[in-house]
C-alpha cells in the first residue's frame, strides 16, 4: 500500500485504473480530502 500527500491535481479515474490493473479483485478505494 502506498500513501501520498500532494498539493497538485490528479486524475481519480487514472489512479483507480492503475490500482485495479495490479489486482482486478480490488473492490474499494478510500480518499481523504
Amino acid at each position: 500500500m502506498s500513501v501520498r500527500v500532494q498539493t497538485s491535481d490528479f486524475d481519480v479515474a487514472r489512479e483507480i485504473a492503475a490500482l485495479r490493473a495490479g489486482d482486478a479483485r480490488v473492490g474499494a478505494v478510500a480518499a481523504f480530502i
